[in-house]
């Protein structure tokens, strides 16, 4: 007997404001591409300032400077010195920030896992871009694992971050002009030395030459005024992760309840970062994520989803667009609302809206002894009142 999903479905009415706000592709493939120059011609500059942080830091902020009019990208830049008593893991940048806030005069606009959302990005790139992505940003040396000292850049995830979509497509830029006397801050909670390091009683050496890069777009000084003050007129859909449930741990074959109805908004999918367990939170593979045994989702009583194998969790996870590449294997699991996925970036194809449920618990039975966590990913609105003031809005 099938499971009954209209509950599922009768929350994607709640979620039409986002499809209106989506474009058609005017391209048409059955034509040759035009050659013609780009209606705006721009350069990029890197503005670059000292700021200095350490592992273990909470609430290390940033405020941005007000000179800035139009910034494509930012980046936290640290130096990881050689270390002469062990190694860094394959990728020591996943593991060197904890959480990114983003504040707008002191008040929260919306904060990040940021191991979660990196991740996330690189699972949605293919083979060969996630590698390069890696030893770009994130400190990856090809080969056997090493204590050989690396730079990573960090990407701060601003509103126009191209992290924010899968595949990394580009945003625009972020119109700094518009928010004229306001201070937009960012913030860092980082972890301590053992996570970056490849064996938690070999610690990682203290980070040094810590800098903000801001990548700032130059372009010609008639034009400059339309791209960097965008008051009342910018306005761009993003996501956000929502953690429901912090790490805790389950025995195998034992069923684990947690509630997901103290959410607001459209919710396009529940990821579930599920690892082998290990005492020290640190040391979990997040190389190696479990696939559940069995998923259910229970919305007011009545059953809306249900996996009853790991198989079927995998097969709908694939059906979904989500790959693992060569290089990455971190691809958690994901529990997806309506049918987009990683191959259907450019289009909206449901969202389930938790306004109009009572009460929900997603279920969870996993074959092993398992750390897991689990977060919701929202759409929201992020846009730049009349005033200045930057805002995100959940419907």
């Amino acid at each position: 007997m099938g499971t009954d999903v209209r509950f599922v479905v009768d929350q994607f009415a709640l979620c039409n404001r986002f499809a209106s706000l989506g474009v058609a592709n005017p391209d048409n493939t059955l034509l040759p591409q035009a050659y013609g120059r780009v209606q705006t011609a721009y350069l990029k500059q890197n503005r670059k300032e000292a700021f200095n942080v350490a592992y273990g830091d909470e609430n290390k902020s940033y405020t941005f400077p007000e000179s800035l009019r139009a910034l494509q990208a930012a980046y936290l830049r640290v130096n990881l010195p050689n270390n002469g008593s062990g190694d860094y893991k394959m990728m020591p940048g996943l593991h060197i920030i904890k959480t990114v806030h983003i504040r707008c005069n002191g008040d929260l606009v919306y904060s990040t896992p940021y191991r979660s959302i990196m991740s996330d990005h690189l699972a949605s790139l293919r083979d060969e871009s996630a590698r390069a992505y890696a030893a770009a940003h994130l400190g990856y040396i090809a080969g056997a694992a090493s204590g050989v000292g690396r730079v990573c850049w960090l990407p701060i995830p601003l509103p126009n971050s191209s992290i924010w979509r899968y595949g990394g497509r580009s945003q625009g830029a972020l119109p700094f002009s518009s928010f004229k006397n306001n201070k937009i801050e960012v913030t860092f909670d980082l972890y301590d030395d053992t996570y970056s390091a490849a064996d938690r009683s070999t610690p990682s050496p203290a980070l040094s030459g810590g800098q903000i890069i801001m990548k700032e777009v130059v372009a010609p000084l008639s034009q400059m005024p339309v791209l960097s003050d965008a008051r009342g007129r910018y306005s761009i859909v993003s996501r956000r992760f929502t953690i429901l449930q912090d790490f805790a741990v389950v025995a195998a074959n034992t069923e684990a309840d947690i509630v997901v109805s103290n959410l607001s908004g459209c919710v396009t999918e529940l990821i579930v970062e599920a690892f082998v367990h290990d005492a020290n939170i640190d040391r979990l593979d997040i190389r190696s994520p479990v696939v559940p045994k069995s998923v259910r989702l229970i919305c007011d009583s009545v059953e809306c989803i249900k996996y009853d194998t790991q198989d079927e969790c995998r097969l709908v996870e694939y059906s979904h667009g989500y790959r693992r590449n060569d290089f990455y294997s971190g691809n958690v699991y994901r529990l997806v609302f309506g049918s987009h996925g990683a191959d259907t970036d450019r289009q909206f194809c449901g969202a389930m809206n938790f306004q109009g449920i009572t009460q929900a618990n997603l279920k969870l039975v996993f074959p092993g002894q398992t750390s897991f966590r689990v977060i919701a990913v929202q759409l929201g609105v992020t846009s730049i009142t009349s005033s200045g003031r930057l805002v995100q809005k959940l419907d």
